[in-house]
């Protein structure tokens, strides 16, 4: 945010530092919008995700289950982080408070999802990305994706508005490319220019799908218009 504007000083922005942590922290030294928004990259599906052998199919088993006086719990990469966020969400979209299951924080996601697979909590509410290769693997079951359409490396699972929770579509993680404010039009246009070919690179396509992300290189105005309801999703939730 800083930074000069060189055309060389460059963020490889996340969903976490530049929409969910401005909405929730107001102390830290900078705000969503002091960029120059050059771009999406990606978008990265979150999943809703169990041990394989859990009794829980679906959202509304879990919803079910709380409501019938059942203790579940979460884990996340700890508190105020998206995984934090990401479920509050959902218990939102319940009609429930945030203590409606029991939140365990570890430090980071690979360990959160780790606390998943071995049981040591219910579920977990995480990017495609860090569960992907324990789903392939048959050791954790994902209930429902977040994208707008259906995975093509999860196919069977459902999206959140297939099963009645079109809203939790703002859960999800993404990748961008942001400048500091006051780029010159020549730097801007040359970045944007990158990114158009990067678009149409099978190479990049084919990688970047891999890692079960979805490529979506979008332009500097609708990036920015997509980040702010983004942080807006994020700001409402914990005004409530």
């Amino acid at each position: 945010a800083k930074g000069k504007t060189d055309g060389y000083t460059l963020l490889l922005s996340r969903v976490g530092s530049q929409a969910a942590v401005p909405a929730i922290n107001r102390t830290i030294p900078y705000k969503w919008d002091e960029f120059t928004f050059l771009g999406l990259l990606e978008l990265n599906p979150f999943v809703l995700a169990v041990k394989a052998d859990s009794p829980y199919h679906s959202l509304d088993d879990i919803k079910k289950a709380i409501e019938g006086g059942a203790d579940l719990s979460y884990s996340s990469a700890g508190v105020g982080t998206l995984l934090h966020v990401a479920m509050v969400m959902v218990l939102d979209q319940f009609g429930m408070g945030a203590d409606a299951m029991k939140h365990v924080p570890y430090k980071g996601g690979g360990k959160a999802a780790a606390a998943a697979t071995g049981g040591h909590v219910d579920m977990i509410f995480q990017n495609l990305s860090g569960v992907i290769s324990n789903i392939q693997a048959g050791k954790m079951r994902a209930l429902v994706v977040t994208t707008s359409e259906r995975v093509l490396a999860i196919k069977d699972v459902p999206t959140a508005a297939e099963v009645g929770y079109p809203e939790l579509g703002q859960v999800i993680g993404w990748s961008g490319i942001w400048g500091p404010l006051g780029l010159s039009d020549e730097v801007k246009t040359k970045w944007v220019d990158v990114l158009a070919k990067l678009k149409d690179d099978k190479a990049w396509n084919k990688l970047t799908k891999g890692l079960g992300s979805v490529p979506s290189i979008r332009s500097p105005e609708d990036t920015k218009a997509f980040v702010q309801s983004q942080y807006e999703a994020f700001k409402t939730l914990t005004e409530k």
